[in-house]
């Protein structure tokens, strides 16, 4: 299938969706370089809504006459990044010192700049030459700073594989089509995005609450969880996703070919004296 009929598919799994809604307040636009540059490095990998967003607007409480890149860089020198962001391991720090130092160079202090320098041509082959940059942090900037843009990962490349689409990891074909999907239905690229992020983010939720499913839904799970077997799996596949996140226990667990993986899952644990 080509990109357009790929985004029809897309389009029609949607509206079999009846508890998938467009969120248009996606956040961004802060008009604050240093919130701008720290949302954009840390979202990566790590859970937004309890450790991201909480830094970006403490940073923007405590300082919010830092809007500039420049600003930034001095802040940074005086407290310390790793301070700044109260962040332990030196990775994502040294990520944003990368960008702000990239920034500077290139001129860019503020949101408007930055949105304008995004828009030129090789300006996110450029960015991504960058420590730990690759295609979804790089588009994300876009995002941020107001440019109708998707920065798939894996939660949407999770989206569109059930959606029948094939996809697996592939970053530019999913944006592609998300973007052309977004096209169809007459909203912004970025509300598309992010509103297909929120809805996988939320599913173990949503799949397993106690509330009565209606037909649409079911039809839509039908397509991925087709027995008892197979939703049990699923379930325990989620569980150890939020459990790696916060412990190495679990990292060699598979609830495939499990014998206990109905009931529960196990780690053996040694205590060190």
């Amino acid at each position: 299938m080509s990109i357009n009929e790929k985004a029809h598919v897309l389009v029609k799994y949607i509206e079999s969706l009846n508890d998938f809604k467009i969120i248009e307040d996606i956040g961004g636009n802060y008009n604050h370089m240093g919130a701008t540059i720290t949302d954009s490095i840390l979202q990566a990998g790590t859970k937004y809504d309890t450790v991201v967003k909480p830094k970006v607007q403490n940073l923007r409480n405590l300082y919010p006459e830092v809007r500039t890149t420049s600003d930034f860089q001095k802040l940074i020198d005086k407290v310390g990044i790793n301070n700044l962001i109260n962040w332990k391991d030196n990775e994502k720090p040294e990520r944003i010192l990368g960008v702000v130092k990239f920034f500077i160079n290139e001129k860019i202090e503020t949101e408007e700049q930055l949105k304008q320098w995004l828009l030129q041509p090789n300006s996110i082959t450029r960015l991504k030459l960058l420590r730990g940059i690759k295609d979804k942090t790089a588009n994300y900037f876009k995002i941020m700073v107001g440019i109708s843009e998707s920065a798939p990962d894996r939660h949407l490349f999770n989206f569109l594989n059930k959606a029948g689409l094939g996809v697996n990891d592939n970053f530019d074909d999913t944006q592609q089509i998300i973007n052309r999907a977004a096209d169809l239905m007459g909203v912004n690229r970025d509300h598309l995005d992010h509103s297909i992020w929120k809805y996988e983010s939320n599913k173990p939720a949503r799949l397993y609450s106690n509330k009565p499913e209606n037909e649409s839904i079911k039809k839509a799970e039908t397509r991925v969880c087709v027995t008892k077997e197979d939703k049990q799996i699923r379930f325990f596949e989620e569980l150890l996703d939020i459990c790696n996140k916060n412990t190495h226990l679990f990292r060699n667990i598979s609830p495939k070919g499990h014998p206990n993986y109905q009931n529960y899952l196990y780690a053996s644990v040694v205590r060190l004296k």
